[in-house]
């Protein structure tokens, strides 16, 4: 029977490459967590990867916020709020196979990184529809 045991290694594979794509006007410089080598190092690594993808979505979702009518804001505003709580559930399930492992938390912050980044690709494309301009 097969038991997603390659999971893991998939994880990882991702977690090393995840480097090579970065998020339009993010920072080079994000500690791409290639040279950790405990659990712990990469944790904190990813940790910074998520606060630097979280700070380009507050930075989209602001520069958004600004060129919209108020009721727009306040749309925008619930459906943030909404796609947050998603996000952390979300992430959560997604690594849920090593609950209680060491791995879990890996595997959290890998699955946030990756709908955050998401997040902000969305967030330019809204802009462009309602702000006419782009992102630089």
């Amino acid at each position: 029977m097969f038991k997603c045991s390659i999971f893991p290694a998939v994880l990882l594979l991702y977690i090393l490459c995840q480097p090579f794509f970065s998020v339009a006007g993010q920072k080079e410089d994000r500690g791409y967590c290639d040279e950790t080598v405990t659990t712990v190092a990469m944790q904190a690594c990813l940790g910074r990867r998520l606060e630097n993808a979280e700070d380009s979505m507050n930075s989209r979702l602001g520069r958004l916020m600004s060129c919209l009518r108020s009721g727009q804001q306040e749309q925008l505003g619930e459906a943030q709020k909404a796609w947050l709580l998603f996000r952390d559930r979300s992430a959560v399930f997604a690594a849920s196979g090593e609950e209680g492992g060491t791995l879990f938390l890996l595997e959290h912050l890998a699955a946030q990184i990756e709908m955050t980044e998401n997040r902000v690709r969305e967030l330019e494309k809204l802009y462009l529809r309602f702000g006419n301009q782009d992102f630089k």
